[in-house]
């Protein structure tokens, strides 16, 4: 019986020249002990060499680190890569999505999904916070093996339908497929497009049911005009849409809005490019955690010189990276989120957004104790890169990180997903 549960759950021992178990602490010449799918145990290598295992790997010319986290993307607009133009204006990007999204055909949407997830999973990510209006990406996200919250979304803006929307959206999570690794939560989706009696059903519901809830808000200063004054570029959208409410927008700014309907409490704010006075203290008190997508606000044309990082920082408030979409990105690659966010924030170093591509997103994404590390007990959700000669703890995570690196391998709950042709 003891053959017969090794054979079903190994012990697997991996060797790594250097081992990033969180920002701070990084081992040269390491052996990470896996069983079940968890990290047993940490020790030099030289320790080691009477463990026993059922497998072992080496990675002695790599670097093994927690796998990325992408706390936010939409894999079902994965259809619309370089179909947009970089620079649009946000409302018209938007009217642009819906419209095509209208016509897109099952197959093709699904190969875009398949692809992209196919995408993250090469390029080191190892979980994703996903913003999804149908069923379409679950299956596909629980046979790729990846770690993923699936945040599904609600939309309406008219009060009177609030209830048969948020019914639609419940009932969507609750027959949802999950596993021990995919799991849901909720999205309202913003100021703009969501009543206040939705956005209180869904933050009501999450509270009961003890779901995640993201929502985008503060992304744009035409958000914040409409959710004040009801005026500007999204009451003109809303009555392309014919969706338009009159007197329907919250007369407050987004941030008050979202707290007020409930929504703010230990929520994932994706975005949150212009806060307004006060608005981080709130997010503080809140216990909320901040997504910045670097690379999808350049792709827009957004000014980051306002952008709220150093105050997010200095106030201890959490913040993770995402891809968010292939409409407004050229990749999921969480690497270049990096290097983006290190280009428009100079006061960064690669530690800090390593921090948020690990440990931010596992607290923007509720995860499981240990999630974005490698210590004793966290599941074995890595990625090995190659080490081109890099010295150091910043030269080390440098090489995570920069242009041109090379995968090797990545696991996800100690399953191995991806192996480099060649690969161990």
């Amino acid at each position: 019986m003891i053959g017969l549960f090794h054979k079903l759950s190994p012990v697997i021992k991996i060797s790594a020249r250097i081992l990033v178990v969180d920002r701070d602490t990084i081992l040269e010449n390491a052996v990470i002990i896996v069983h079940e799918g968890r990290v047993r145990e940490i020790m030099p290598a030289e320790s080691a060499t009477k463990v026993r295992a059922d497998k072992k790997i080496n990675l002695t010319e790599d670097i093994l680190h927690p796998g990325f986290i992408n706390a936010h993307s939409h894999l079902e607009l994965s259809f619309l890569k370089d179909r947009l133009t970089p620079g649009m204006r946000f409302t018209d990007w938007i009217a642009a999505v819906v419209k095509k999204k209208a016509k897109v055909s099952p197959a093709r949407s699904d190969s875009a999904i398949r692809n992209a997830i196919t995408s993250m999973i090469r390029s080191g990510t190892t979980c994703v916070g996903d913003i999804a209006s149908s069923g379409k990406v679950t299956p596909r996200i629980i046979s790729s093996g990846l770690r993923a919250v699936i945040f599904h979304e609600a939309i309406g803006f008219d009060p009177k339908k609030a209830g048969l929307q948020l019914k639609k959206m419940v009932d969507g999570v609750e027959r949802a497929q999950g596993s021990e690794i995919v799991t849901h939560g909720v999205s309202p989706h913003a100021v703009y497009s969501v009543s206040g009696a939705l956005m209180r059903g869904v933050a009501d519901y999450a509270a009961i049911r003890g779901r995640p809830l993201a929502i985008h808000l503060a992304e744009t200063p035409e958000e914040a005009l409409f959710s004040k004054k009801g005026t500007g570029p999204f009451r003109d959208l809303l009555a392309k849409l014919k969706v338009h409410v009159p007197g329907g927008h919250p007369h407050k700014s987004p941030v008050k809005a979202v707290q007020e309907a409930g929504a703010l409490t230990d929520a994932t704010l994706i975005h949150v490019n212009n806060p307004e006075r006060g608005d981080l203290t709130r997010i503080k008190k809140a216990d909320s955690c901040v997504v910045v997508c670097p690379n999808s606000n350049r792709w827009f044309g957004r000014n980051m010189k306002d952008h709220p990082m150093r105050e997010l920082m200095e106030k201890s408030i959490p913040v993770a990276l995402g891809t968010d979409s292939l409409a407004s990105n050229l990749d999921v690659d969480m690497a270049a989120e990096m290097r983006t966010a290190l280009e428009e924030f100079s006061f960064l170093a690669p530690g800090d957004v390593f921090q948020m591509a690990t440990i931010g997103g596992a607290k923007a994404l509720k995860l499981p104790k240990g999630c974005g590390t490698l210590h004793a007990g966290a599941p074995l959700d890595a990625v090995a890169v190659h080490l081109t000669g890099a010295e150091g703890r910043r030269g080390f995570l440098w090489d995570i990180i920069k242009p041109g690196r090379h995968v090797s391998m990545v696991f996800v709950s100690g399953r191995k997903l991806y192996a480099k042709k060649g690969g161990r």
